[in-house]
C-alpha cells in the first residue's frame, strides 16, 4: 500500500527518457502488466456487447484467479499458488471506479509491489485505445511510446480537462474552475468522467493540462503521466491533483485556479 499512497500524495514528478532506458527489466513486473493489459481489453469486448456487465467484478475475478495471494485495496492476503504467479507475491491491487454511465465505462487497474514496482493499464473500449505505463520504463498508447509527445506553451493555446465531481464538498471548486477556465483563458474546457483518462490524454498530448479530485484512478493516471514525461503536482494530502505536458503549463494553471478561489 506504501507506493500506492506516495503516487496518490505526490508534489511533483518527471522521469526523463534516459533514466527509462537505464532502468533494469523485472520480469515479474512485465508479467504482471501483460496479463492486466489482456484482463481489460477482454473485458471491454464484452462490456461494448453486454452494457450491463459488471466490468469491475469481471476484472477483480481475473484477478484473483490468475494471482490469488496478491492483495486488493481493501480485500486481505490470500495464501493460494495461481497460475503464472509471480516468484514476489507483494502485489497489490486497485480497480478504478464503476459508477460511470455504461456508454462512459474506462477500465482502469493499477499495481504496486513493495519492491517499488508499479504497473498501469486504462482502456477505453469506446476508441479501443489502451494505455499502459511501467514505472521507470515508459508509457504506451496501443503500444506505442509516448514520451517526447509534451510540448511547452502557454495555457491560452491548449485543453483543459477536469473530471466531473459528485462530491458537493468539491463541485463548487470545480464549477468556479470551468466558467473561469474557459477561453480566452485556454482554448477550450473538457469534462471527462474518468480522472484516469483525462490523465492518459495529457500523456499523450491531447490535453495541455488536467485536474482530478482524489480518488481510486489517481495512482494509474499519475503514472501515465509520470512515464510519459510530463509533470504533476498534489499541493496537500486528498487535495487536487494537477497534471500537464510542461512546467510553465502547470505554473500557468496554478495560478489561474487559485484567482478562480478554485484550489
Amino acid at each position: 500500500m506504501a507506493l500506492v499512497e506516495t503516487w496518490s500524495n505526490m508534489n511533483a514528478f518527471s522521469l526523463h527518457p534516459q533514466e527509462v532506458l537505464m532502468a533494469p527489466v523485472n520480469e515479474d513486473a512485465v508479467e504482471v502488466l501483460a496479463y492486466a493489459s489482456e484482463l481489460v481489453v477482454a473485458t471491454g469486448q464484452r462490456l461494448r456487447e453486454e452494457p450491463g456487465l459488471n466490468w469491475k467484478k469481471v476484472l477483480e475475478t481475473g484477478l484473483r484467479e490468475m494471482f490469488p495471494n496478491h492483495e486488493s485495496v481493501g480485500a486481505s492476503r490470500r495464501n493460494a499458488q495461481g497460475r503464472g504467479q509471480p516468484s514476489h507475491s507483494s502485489w497489490t491491487w486497485v480497480t478504478g471506479n464503476s459508477d460511470y454511465l455504461p456508454e462512459e465505462a474506462i477500465l482502469v487497474l493499477f499495481a504496486s509491489s513493495l519492491e517499488g514496482d508499479a504497473i498501469a493499464v486504462v482502456f477505453d473500449p469506446w476508441r479501443d485505445e489502451l494505455f499502459t505505463a511501467m514505472k521507470q520504463h515508459g508509457a504506451e498508447l496501443n503500444g506505442m511510446p509516448l514520451s517526447g509527445r509534451h510540448r511547452s506553451g502557454h495555457l491560452r493555446d491548449v485543453i483543459i480537462g477536469t473530471e466531473a465531481s459528485g462530491d458537493p464538498r468539491r463541485s463548487l471548486q470545480s464549477l468556479r474552475g470551468l466558467y473561469y477556465a474557459g477561453p480566452p483563458r485556454s482554448a477550450g474546457v473538457r469534462v471527462f468522467p474518468s480522472a484516469a483518462l483525462g490523465l492518459a490524454w495529457v500523456a499523450c498530448g491531447r490535453l495541455g493540462t488536467f485536474v482530478a479530485a482524489p480518488g481510486a484512478e489517481l495512482a494509474a493516471g499519475q503514472l501515465l503521466v509520470a512515464e510519459s514525461g510530463g509533470v504533476l503536482r498534489t499541493d496537500s494530502p486528498g487535495g487536487w491533483t494537477l497534471s500537464a505536458q510542461s512546467e510553465e503549463l502547470l505554473s500557468e494553471l496554478r495560478l489561474m485556479l487559485s484567482e478562480a478561489n478554485a484550489i
